[in-house]
């Protein structure tokens, strides 16, 4: 049997207006549709979970600033749209208020007490074989098991290879189970046990502080004798390997046709998992396959909250806190850390994604680059809708500014190869043409930056245009942004160390009203992205590389350029975080915000909030908050080296 810990699903069945959908004489389907019908009913009773309607049925803890631990909802169920499908709370309580099936629950107000599960405490195998085979000897029990149950090996696992359970046998488990169980709550276990057990009050002792098992075997013992004493049937079975509710508790190796354990026998080929033949009815099964399989089918998403509520789950979460007893900041902090994580898992989806595109194009890429390019290509998106990009030539340059903190240590870089690089930012109008959509704030000219795009969605575009293309797209790295940035400059600025605004597209500290014109961000306001092309371009022929729009590149967010690499590649972590690099400063950003090795950190999903002065964000010329949040987030693209006769696409 091993150290495992087998969960049983039971029902019982009996003819109900419940039930009439699809008559759920299976345990684990019962469980599933009448259980959230029973947990709801009870959280209303309590109601401490209840909010707007919603049962919370599960939370997760985070942090807020101050480092308190913040309850934050995570899972369930809109009460109403429980009960509707069968006719609401009134016509439940009704139907379960009288029926002899509604064993479970913990108040007489529960309904749908017609199923549940159970699982024991944990328990070594040993403990739990001996405490069996010294009850079944003292209560002189062996020809009623040989009778009623199949021998099998472990006892344990032969009460749930029959269902429904038949009179004999719920008598057998009802005299047989809550001896043996409770003997393991015994500090001596061989003294004499009562001859009655008050099952009533049967629990697991220190064994089950909380006494959550003990709650689960008081009910199926209420099941075994409304069966017996109603003459209804009782169906049981072990939930299967890697089944949804209890895969964390089932991954062991029992057959998932009889659900007895099974013993492994023989080892497959590399990759294809291992073999387990079922010692009772032979059958043969791979554990992980079967346990994957079942994993696939489950919706893992179908209680989230944050998937009923959409937009409104924040706020439905920070009246939550206030039930509970916490502020509104706290909550919307604690969110801070939540929202990091599903951010990562976005990002790693486009990881794989990006990954794929590399092996795909990767021979391509390698032929391209041993022969001449061209200095300049130009790519057809759409009819009409071209793509320009730059050869930077391979080169070496020195990366970062003693300014900063996060701009250090200054290291050298060196490429090897070439690369292409978009000569502008991408434009509303290419983006239209491959998404479909245009998410911008500021709409106008089609050579306008797209804007409001966050790393994410830059991450989507690469994917889409690398297919329609047949190409591989993705974001620059960080050294491939700096470097094509300065074009051989060493300066703060690829044209000097000083701006104005009439070098790019930036500044709001320059737009104080007692800012004299002449000072070094004196200059025209634009308030708006200006059009790709309008500002000079630098030595390498690249336009719009500073101001404008922040341009996202490809790496995680690092704090310095400490144990960075220096081939020029994208730094990312094994365990990326939810923060990514953006570069170049725009048109909220300050002179500071502009210059060549200036670094900006910015999640996934969204852009950043600038910090400003109280002065500044009150000045008519600064946008509030809520419009700027990923306002002046764009990027550009980077593509692999095309080889002189790969024409298709070209404009």
């Amino acid at each position: 049997m091993g150290d495992t810990i087998p969960a049983i699903s039971w029902t019982l069945h009996r003819p109900c207006p419940l039930r009439r959908q699809d008559d759920l004489v299976d345990p684990v389907k019962a469980r599933r549709r009448l259980g959230l019908v029973q947990h709801c009913a009870d959280a209303m009773i309590v109601g401490d979970d209840i909010v707007d309607g919603f049962w919370v049925s599960r939370t997760h803890s985070r942090s807020d600033a101050a480092g308190n631990e913040i309850t934050i909802p995570h899972g369930g169920k809109r009460l109403e749209d429980v009960a509707l499908p069968l006719g609401g709370w009134d016509k439940i309580h009704a139907e379960c208020g009288s029926c002899e099936a509604n064993v479970a629950g913990w108040s007489g107000g529960s309904v749908a007490g017609c199923q549940g599960a159970f699982y024991l405490p944990y328990v070594p195998a040993d403990r739990l074989a001996a405490s069996f085979a010294e009850t079944i000897r003292r209560r002189g029990l062996e020809e009623r098991l040989r009778t009623h149950f199949p021998p099998t090996n472990p006892l344990w696992y032969s009460f749930w290879i029959e269902s429904p359970l038949r009179r004999p046998q719920c008598e057998l488990l009802l005299e047989l189970l809550p001896r043996a169980l409770s003997r393991l709550a015994c500090e001596d276990e061989s003294e004499e046990q009562p001859d009655s057990v008050d099952l009533a009050n049967f629990s697991f002792g220190q064994l089950d502080h909380r006494d959550y098992h003990g709650k689960q075997f008081r009910e199926f013992f209420a099941a075994l004798k409304a069966a017996i004493e109603w003459n209804l049937r009782l169906r049981v079975t072990l939930a299967p390997p890697g089944h949804g509710d209890f895969g964390w508790l089932t991954i062991f190796p029992h057959c998932p046709r009889c659900k007895v354990w099974a013993t492994r026998r023989e080892g497959r080929n590399r990759g294809e998992g291992e073999a387990h033949r079922c010692e009772v009815c032979g059958h043969q099964f791979d554990l992980q396959r079967t346990a994957r399989s079942e994993k696939m089918n489950m919706d893992w998403d179908a209680s989230s909250l944050e998937s009923q509520l959409g937009d409104q789950y924040d706020a439905f979460a920070v009246r939550y806190a206030e039930a509970k007893g916490w502020t509104a900041r706290q909550m919307e902090e604690a969110l801070e850390r939540t929202h990091d994580w599903q951010r990562i898992r976005d990002v790693e989806r486009r990881r794989k994604r990006v990954r794929r595109l590399e092996q795909r194009f990767a021979k391509e890429a390698d032929l391209a680059a041993a022969g001449p390019l061209p200095p300049a290509r130009t790519l057809e998106i759409a009819p009409g809708v071209s793509l320009e990009l730059t050869l930077i030539p391979a080169g070496k340059f020195w990366m970062g500014s003693t300014s900063d903190a996060s701009e250090q240590p200054v290291r050298q870089v060196v490429f090897t190869r070439p690369f292409y690089l978009g000569k502008y930012p991408i434009t509303q109008e290419q983006w239209t043409a491959v998404m479909e959509n245009n998410p911008s704030r500021n709409h106008g000219a089609a050579n306008l930056p797209v804007d409001q795009a966050t790393w994410l969605d830059a991450q989507d575009f690469c994917g889409k245009l690398s297919e329609r293309l047949e190409r591989h797209f993705r974001l620059p790295s960080e050294a491939e942004w700096e470097y094509a940035c300065r074009a051989g400059t060493t300066s703060r600025y690829w044209w000097g160390d000083a701006i104005s605004a009439d070098d790019a597209n930036f500044a709001y500290n320059g737009r104080r009203p007692e800012t004299p014109a002449t000072t070094v961000e004196g200059g025209p306001l634009w308030r708006k992205t200006t059009p790709v092309d309008f500002f000079p371009p630098n030595p390498w022929g690249l336009c719009d590389m500073l101001g404008n729009v922040l341009e996202w590149c490809q790496d995680s967010w690092h704090d310095s350029y400490e144990a960075a690499p220096c081939d020029g590649s994208a730094w990312i972590d094994a365990s990326e975080g939810a923060h990514h690099v953006a570069r170049g400063g725009g048109r909220y950003g300050r002179a500071l915000d502009c210059q060549s090795a200036w670094r900006g950190r910015a999640a996934a999903d969204r852009g950043v909030t600038p910090k400003v002065s109280p002065e500044e964000a009150a000045n008519a010329y600064f946008p509030p908050a809520e419009s700027r949040q990923a306002e002046y987030f764009g990027f550009r693209v980077v593509c692999w080296p095309l080889k002189l006769d790969q024409s298709a696409g070209e404009a």
